[in-house]
């Protein structure tokens, strides 16, 4: 499913009806969301003229004058609408995709503290009645939730402003997905001031549930707004194996740009989503520095030889109270190139996943075959099925899903009852101890104890990066 949302400062025009189009068709959109129309009123043929196709289904509240506006569109091809509300500066929808069913509430906010308050009482309200699925805000909210989402003008930021929305979010329950693209939604006419106004906040369950990666901030063009996508990926295999290289430790730049990654990242939720989405992006953000730092191996490789082997000509030739400087350069060279050819003979292992005895004993074509012998272990290029071939990945983790499900369902409707049995059972004080909160010492100890090679789940980072770096990932 895409859903895509942009503040178009004025639809009358006929030139930007006709890039608004444009956006849709070339976004492929599900659902688009339209905020400050400015249109006293909404008719068929405009709503056409926007969606270029007949299949469109839409919902709107009229502007006040030249203020205001809200359009909610949508491709009756693939999404049914079950029911639409409307309130001061938003307008929902419950639609029903596939076999999910949520809400979809399109926002635009006021520019009046007083007034945005009231806008977030009333959402919460919805929210309360309107609580049988899960919830997607989206629109322009006018509001930062903090100050490093606002650039120039920063006498205007007004920390009771930013607190309260703060606030608003997390009374919904919803989470501000990672962005994408540009940095600020909204850019001043003349640069000086942007600001992030305009965002996508989604229920975690429905980012599990859509596959929800991220939101997109797209390029501006008919308005200071810029038009935001959320980023759905529903055809992923699952998460992908992360391997940490035990060289990046000996790195003398590894650590200092973990730490200033680790700062630079902001996330906005709940303490324990922020800390999840905050190592996922470190991940992606380690895999670039890894190809930027280690992938040029061979080459450099090839480089350190070259410099010996030209080395050794100029000590040929050359005097014998020069030679010192050139067995210098020489033996550097040398250092270098067996300090890298370990390097990639150590990632080789790694990723071989061999248990071999003799880490020293290095054995390219070995550790190679066994790569290769996995990836083809692992690749499903189909799954035979009573109906037919299953390629696609839905059709295959379905077929796996009703496998196993038919595989572990059970057929005893009786199981033996332990009647007349006597069990040791805890006093009041030891089963309050079990529900005792985690000390520090004892996550540590627990992390510590792991296999430096081992991961707490798939996708995630070994425990040696955790081992490592707990440090400062503590500040």
């Amino acid at each position: 499913m895409i859903i895509g949302t942009f503040n178009i400062r004025g639809g009358g025009s006929l030139i930007k009806r006709k890039r608004i189009s444009k956006i849709i068709r070339e976004g492929r959109a599900d659902v688009f969301l339209i905020q400050e129309s400015k249109l006293e009123t909404v008719s068929p043929s405009l709503i056409n003229s926007i969606w270029s196709c007949d299949s469109v289904g839409w919902s709107s509240i009229d502007s006040e004058g030249r203020s205001g506006g809200i359009i909610t569109l949508w491709n009756t091809n693939t999404v049914e609408v079950i029911l639409s509300f409307k309130g001061k500066g938003f307008l929902g929808i419950k639609v029903k995709w596939r076999d999910y069913t949520f809400y979809i509430v399109n926002i635009y906010s006021p520019c009046s503290l007083p007034l945005k308050k009231k806008l977030w009482r009333d959402l919460l309200e919805a929210k309360a009645k309107f609580s049988d699925g899960e919830w997607c805000l989206a629109g322009d909210f006018n509001s930062v939730s903090n100050s490093r989402e606002r650039k120039g003008n920063c006498h205007l930021i007004r920390r009771s402003e930013m607190t309260g929305f703060s606030g608003f979010i997390e009374d919904c329950n919803l989470i501000d997905v990672p962005t994408k693209g540009k940095r600020f939604s909204w850019y001043g006419g003349k640069g000086g001031a942007m600001s992030r106004l305009d965002r996508f906040l989604v229920s975690e369950n429905l980012i599990a549930s859509l596959k929800i990666v991220g939101q997109w901030i797209g390029d501006r063009n008919i308005s200071d707004h810029c038009p935001i996508w959320l980023m759905i990926d529903d055809s992923n295999w699952g998460p992908k194996p992360n391997r940490v290289n035990n060289d990046w430790f000996e790195n003398k730049d590894f650590f200092s740009f973990v730490e200033s990654e680790w700062k630079n990242i902001n996330i906005v939720g709940r303490g324990d989503y922020v800390i999840k989405e905050k190592l996922r992006l470190l991940k992606s953000m380690l895999m670039v520095w890894n190809k930027e730092v280690f992938g040029k191996r061979d080459l450099e490789i090839e480089e350190d030889i070259r410099a010996i082997n030209e080395a050794d000509k100029l000590l040929e030739s050359c005097r014998e109270e020069a030679s010192e400087e050139i067995l210098a350069i020489r033996s550097e060279a040398t250092s270098r190139m067996w300090k890298d050819i370990r390097v990639k003979e150590n990632l080789i292992f790694q990723k071989s996943r061999s248990k071999w005895e003799n880490e020293g004993d290095i054995n390219s074509r070995y550790f190679h075959s066994l790569l290769k012998e996995r990836r083809r272990r692992n690749f499903i290029g189909g799954l035979p099925t009573p109906s037919g071939i299953a390629h696609s990945v839905l059709d295959v983790k379905a077929e796996v899903l009703s496998f196993f499900t038919a595989a572990f369902k059970e057929e005893e409707d009786q199981r033996p009852v332990p009647e007349g049995l006597l069990f040791n059972s805890l006093s009041p004080e030891e089963s309050s101890s079990l529900e005792l909160p985690f000390s520090e010492t004892e996550i540590k100890d627990a992390v510590w104890a792991c296999n430096s090679s081992k991961s707490p789940g798939t996708g995630r980072i070994q425990f040696l990066f955790h081992q490592e770096v707990l440090d400062f990932l503590e500040r």
